[in-house]
């Protein structure tokens, strides 16, 4: 490492996001007598645990530091309860209260942009895992150098050649846009991240999907476990894009379409995306063995899609009684549990449960270096109660 930093969190503003993970906050750093804004990642881990999802996630960073799409990796620490990764604070392109639909150029921007994000992730035998909105944000312009969009949390990124090979007990990536395969828990290729891009950009596009909503209790999250593969895979990429450019429905079809061991043809993506962008409606994606794909709706009526399922907080689907659902989301056999560094009693054990060791199948690529060497030592975290100007005396 390079040498020590120490980070300052407000308590009581900051939070940037969160999830599965952990929480990712503002802060300020101070590395070799200087100061600077950055974002927090922290998650709740006992020093007892070996391997950790957190390091696995910043050496991937630390292994895409030369490229430009993803944020700048600072520091690095492990402190008694919880472990941490500081690095550069992007804007969120997609906030909470974001305005959608989105402009349908927009739309189409953002698709070079993620489909070329890929195409080099996938290129370095990485499987990004979990592509959304959330994950998507931008580097503003600086000193000349224009705004970028930049791919962030690689939580649940893995090998791509493992992950081809693999199968996995776990849903992979966030239930809305995660793909099929992964729903059916089946070994995951780069059309996994082309899947779930494809998902994103038609929910921009649409403004929802027939099976996006966000539960208010319990039984509409269960009820949502269950039923949203289902609705899920009822779409097709053709429904979902009437009234739409159709290459986007294209591009989910054809994601569905790919083996896992095979790389999605991204040059006939990006033509296809140009032509539909130019007005094009003949554009076409191709499988190497010839099939061609139309993007053209061709046979989707209205009646059609008024007969295809939905899953929204209204409905109250059937949810099977004998289900036990303390062993769906369980560790895998073999994986011991989070270890607990909190005594029992402690109030934090309500905000956050621990992590346990890194899931064997969160892989890193052959010859990726397991070693944090390019980074800051981040020692010390300091958490200070913010006072703006018109609250001091």
């Amino acid at each position: 490492m390079f040498g020590y930093a120490t980070a300052e969190v407000f308590s009581n503003r900051g939070l940037l996001g969160q999830g599965a993970s952990g929480i990712v906050v503002k802060c300020t750093l101070q590395v070799d007598g200087s100061l600077f804004e950055a974002a927090l990642k922290e998650a709740r881990v006992s020093l007892r645990v070996q391997e950790t999802a957190l390091k696995h996630e910043a050496l991937l960073l630390q292994a895409l530091q030369n490229t430009s799409f993803v944020p700048r990796l600072y520091a690095y620490g492990r402190l008694p309860h919880y472990e941490y990764i500081a690095m550069e604070k992007c804007e969120e392109m997609f906030p909470y209260n974001v305005k959608l639909p989105m402009e349908v150029p927009k739309v189409f921007d953002l698709a070079f942009d993620i489909m070329n994000i890929l195409e080099e992730l996938h290129k370095r035998d990485i499987l990004h895992g979990d592509i959304k909105p959330q994950n998507i944000l931008l580097r503003p312009a600086r000193a000349g150098v224009p705004a970028r969009t930049v791919l962030c949390d690689f939580g649940l990124s893995r090998s791509l050649a493992r992950a081809a090979m693999e199968e996995d007990i776990h849903t992979v990536g966030t239930s809305d846009y995660t793909s099929l395969a992964s729903h059916a828990h089946k070994a995951l290729g780069a059309s996994h991240d082309l899947e779930q891009l494809a998902y994103v950009l038609l929910y921009l596009l649409r403004g929802n999907l027939p099976w996006k909503f966000r539960p208010r209790n319990l039984a509409q999250s269960r009820a949502q476990y269950l039923y949203l593969p289902k609705v899920k895979a009822a779409w097709s990429g053709q429904a979902l894009s009437v009234g739409y450019p159709s290459i986007f429905g294209a591009i989910l079809d054809y994601a569905r379409s790919l083996p896992p061991r095979e790389l999605p043809r991204y040059d006939l993506i990006r033509k296809a995306l140009q032509e539909a962008q130019d007005g094009r409606e003949d554009a076409v994606l191709a499988h190497d063995d010839g099939r061609r794909r139309s993007n053209i709706n061709t046979d989707i009526t209205e009646e059609d899609i008024a007969l295809l399922p939905t899953l929204t907080d209204k409905d109250r689907p059937v949810i099977d009684p004998t289900i036990n659902w303390k062993t769906i989301g369980s560790p895998k056999p073999g994986c011991p549990p989070p270890s607990n560094s909190f005594s029992e009693g402690d109030i934090r054990n309500e905000f956050g449960l621990p992590h346990g060791e890194r899931d064997p199948l969160l892989s890193l690529p052959e010859g990726m270096r397991g070693q944090l060497t390019e980074v800051w030592n981040l020692i010390q975290v300091k958490e200070e109660l913010y006072v703006s100007d018109g609250d001091s005396t």
